[in-house]
């Protein structure tokens, strides 16, 4: 089980960005039972997950937080019955506290199941 904290920042040109550690976390890879939540500094922040797209075992579809704060991680649910690495696209919506503006991305999960419903690879 790993433990994902995707840190939403801005890059120089104003975009939004999407780190886990070092790396880029536009589309992040995760497995059943890993743990996902969300922080950011730049503001105050929204995740929301379309209808039957949420990868979390208790089908959360919206998670927030305050400027510099975490949301609770949730575990990752299994693949279901024929799926096969699924990609949950969602989408993030950020008040930016420098410049009081509302910025959005649609970046996504891809949930990696080799033992589950979905068959592996």
């Amino acid at each position: 089980m790993t433990d994902h904290i995707i840190d939403i920042q801005k890059n120089a040109a104003g975009d939004l960005i999407f780190r886990k550690g070092a790396a880029n976390a536009d589309a992040l890879l995760v497995r059943p039972d890993d743990t996902l939540a969300w922080t950011s500094k730049v503001g105050h922040f929204a995740v929301f997950f379309e209808k039957d797209m949420s990868p979390h075992k208790n089908n959360a579809r919206v998670r927030c937080a305050h400027r510099n704060e975490t949301t609770n991680p949730l575990q990752i649910r299994p693949a279901k019955t024929g799926e096969k690495k699924p990609h949950f696209k969602y989408h993030v919506a950020v008040l930016d506290f420098a410049t009081d503006t509302l910025i959005p991305k649609d970046p996504e999960i891809i949930l990696d199941d080799v033992g589950g419903g979905g068959g592996g690879h």
